[in-house]
């Protein structure tokens, strides 16, 4: 749907994107892109500017960097927020583990080793007052919550999570004044309120197929939904229970979202006259816009992407909540929401 497209930019780079994020700067979102060489990119929309951020090498306080003086990062996944006045970028890849960045210096703020296990996913608590980073070792069945600049998590030791056999996503957000964290893996989906006194183990009912991406979302009127895409291309929406009473819950909202042809590789949510949406892109070089309460489809599948859609984000740009999306074309889309809805 052509009419909902405002903007597209390709990114100053002969690689194609791998993953987005946003926070908000003076003047509006910043859009940090990490590409297929572990390059680090930031686009302001709002003056349509982009520049290259040269980072420290993640692991350059190790004894053994010596050894390896052609390092460089590999940045895979990352998740960007402010803190203490400054942009800290939290990211790591699947040959590297989890850092942390002065995004505006370069500097390294908190890094890594050659020996630490490699990253799954990095997520920014969303909506959050003050910068919290999730994070999910490759491999690994725990999930720790981390102060942007501390080295140890802030809530005590990683928690183990007994549902998701593998994590592969991660997300957090701040909703009905609820910190919510998800993990998504082969064994389904979980949830937490912080801090980590009421589970929420939403079990799935399926038996072959891996959950590649999820997010929690506000649900209009009170209350909070989880999102999940799945790698046969379909979305799962389920309530949030309210108290530690209702934790275990596994029976999904309503059927299944179907439509993506191919694995559902990223989702985001927000509200939109009243209505909360789930956006996501997938291998089949669409992105998609959902009701998440309704279980349907918003207008036809947005094209234009000449390769599969890798991350998609929502934010607010000139008063309007949008989405962008970014793939393996090395182009950003951004969406218009509000002219679906019409």
């Amino acid at each position: 749907m052509t009419d909902a497209l405002l903007l597209t930019r390709a990114i100053p780079s002969a690689h194609p994107i791998r993953n987005l994020a946003v926070t908000e700067v003076a003047g509006g979102p910043l859009i940090v892109c990490a590409d297929w060489v572990g390059d680090v990119w930031t686009w302001n929309p709002a003056q349509d500017t982009w520049l290259k951020r040269p980072l420290a090498f993640a692991c350059g306080d190790d004894p053994a960097a010596a050894r390896y003086p052609d390092a460089t990062n590999e940045i895979d996944s990352l998740a960007v927020g402010v803190h203490g006045g400054r942009v800290v970028l939290v990211a790591g890849g699947d040959e590297q583990g989890v850092a942390a960045w002065d995004l505006e210096s370069g500097r390294l703020i908190r890094g890594t080793t050659f020996e630490a296990a490699y990253t799954a996913d990095v997520a920014a608590m969303k909506g959050a007052g003050t910068s919290f980073f999730v994070t999910a070792e490759q491999y690994s069945e725990e999930v720790a919550l981390w102060k942007p600049v501390a080295g140890e998590p802030v809530l005590g030791p990683p928690v183990l999570v007994d549902t998701v056999s593998g994590v592969r996503s991660v997300a957090a957000a701040w909703i009905d004044g609820r910190g919510l964290i998800a993990a998504g893996g082969d064994g389904g989906v979980e949830l937490w309120d912080l801090p980590y006194t009421t589970r929420a183990a939403l079990f799935s009912t399926y038996d072959d197929e891996s959950v590649l991406t999820v997010a929690p979302a506000a649900r209009p009127g009170g209350g909070a939904l989880a999102v999940a895409g799945v790698d046969t291309g379909e979305v799962y929406v389920w309530e949030v229970p309210a108290d530690e009473a209702d934790a275990y819950e596994d029976e999904a909202l309503h059927d299944p979202l179907g439509g993506h042809e191919g694995p559902v590789n990223a989702v985001d949510t927000c509200t939109v006259g009243g209505r909360a949406l789930a956006v996501t892109g997938g291998e089949d070089e669409t992105v998609r816009v959902w009701d998440l309460v309704a279980g349907t489809p918003i207008a036809d599948p947005l094209v234009g992407h000449r390769a599969q859609v890798e991350t998609v984000l929502t934010i607010e740009l000139h008063g309007r909540q949008v989405a962008v999306s970014a793939g393996r074309d090395g182009v950003l889309h951004v969406w218009d929401l509000a002219a679906l809805l019409k």
